[in-house]
């Protein structure tokens, strides 16, 4: 419970950052399009890291399932 609180509560900080930002004019939507295409970025390169990882530990769970 108290980390869907937790989680709620940092979405909606998020979100306030970015109508603050947003209300900034030029300067602030800039600044969220720069930190937006960095956070894009940064979540291909461990999406791709990650999916490049062996998956020797998932097969081996999958045969002990037989």
């Amino acid at each position: 419970m108290l980390w869907r609180l937790t989680e709620c509560l940092a979405y909606l900080l998020l979100a306030c950052v970015v109508w603050w930002l947003m209300s900034m004019g030029f300067w602030g939507k800039l600044a969220l399009l720069v930190l937006g295409s960095v956070a894009l970025v940064v979540a291909l390169y461990y999406y791709f890291q990650l999916m490049s990882m062996p998956w020797d530990e998932w097969d081996e769970m999958h045969d002990d399932d037989k």
